[in-house]
């Protein structure tokens, strides 16, 4: 979400930019490789909360996090709602945007936000024999977090080889990058990437299965944030044991199962203070029935109290 695909950026490493700011301290580069792939280098110490914001091109970009906290966002054109990623160290995020789009993120103070970006343009795609592949991308994916007509989201652990690829590159000179090197990296994620979206071969249907019901679990706990649910009751609804439960969707999702419901709770909580709710409205609605303790893990996840966002108690 550094800068617009397929804007054509010199080819060639870029000198990095170096951030010097109450909020940024680090550097940045972005480096265009060939005709349709570009890479972004980022090291960052956000001292408070940090927000970009960019227009995007059509394109898949994929974004591998060493160091990382807050999330990532993706704004369609259209009428279609906006789309959000939580951001978590050693994890790889994959974005397609299959039109224009607004995107950026959206990372709290006191942050080391550190990884590498690449983005494909959809002319590399074809040429890579992916076009297919990247247009049957939907819900059923085993990778897939969240999607609309406009946008597919998606994450994975990033592999041993590609974090290894990432911080030799990102440790070092980042003036004397060399060609190939930098441009081997960007391929390495790419070609990882793409094989991780492939249709799975016989022996992993088990796991599209597990994965196509941990996303049930996952969208049930998002239609009804309010309920008290348990482990027990979410793995009945969608027919998975209790440990396959457990266990899948940490490695899915990256968090365990209460971790995940916390942290969506307070997002759409944070949408409603944003849109003009008291707090202690809000709480209700994402199923807290004591304010002060909402309030309390509120402002242990963002940094900032509930009341600085919506209306006053009551």
């Amino acid at each position: 979400m550094q800068a617009e695909c397929g804007s054509d950026p010199a080819i060639g490493p870029a000198p990095p930019h170096r951030f010097s700011t109450p909020v940024v301290q680090g550097r940045f580069s972005r480096l265009g490789l060939k005709p349709g792939l570009e890479m972004s280098l980022f090291d960052l110490d956000v001292t408070s909360r940090y927000v970009t914001r960019s227009e995007i091109t059509p394109c898949l970009a994929i974004v591998v996090l060493c160091h990382a906290a807050g999330s990532g966002w993706i704004d369609p054109a259209g009428d279609a709602a906006p789309l959000r990623l939580r951001y978590r160290s050693g994890r790889t995020y994959v974005s397609l945007m299959r039109g224009p789009a607004v995107g950026g993120y959206d990372v709290p103070g006191g942050t080391r936000f550190r990884g590498l970006e690449v983005r494909a343009a959809p002319v590399l795609l074809d040429r890579l024999g992916m076009g297919r592949v990247i247009a049957a991308l939907d819900d059923t994916h085993p990778l897939h977090a969240a999607a609309n007509g406009h946008a597919w989201l998606g994450e994975m652990a990033t592999t041993r080889q590609v974090g290894s690829d990432v911080e030799r590159l990102l440790t070092g000179d980042w003036g004397r990058h060399h060609d190939v090197l930098a441009e081997s990296c960007a391929l390495a994620v790419l070609g990882s990437v793409l094989s991780a979206l492939r249709a799975p071969s016989g022996k992993d249907r088990r796991a599209l299965r597990d994965g196509r019901k941990l996303q049930a679990a996952r969208a049930l706990l998002l239609a009804d944030l309010a309920r008290p649910w348990t482990i027990g009751e979410v793995a009945r609804e969608v027919g998975l044991a209790e440990k396959r439960l457990k266990v899948g969707f940490r490695d899915h999702y990256g968090v365990p199962v209460y971790a995940f419901l916390q942290q969506a709770r307070l997002a759409h909580a944070r949408d409603l203070l944003t849109g003009g709710m008291s707090v202690t409205e809000a709480a209700l609605v994402v199923g807290y029935s004591n304010p002060s303790r909402f309030a309390q893990i509120f402002r242990r996840e963002f940094g900032l109290r509930p009341s600085e966002l919506g209306a006053p108690h009551g």
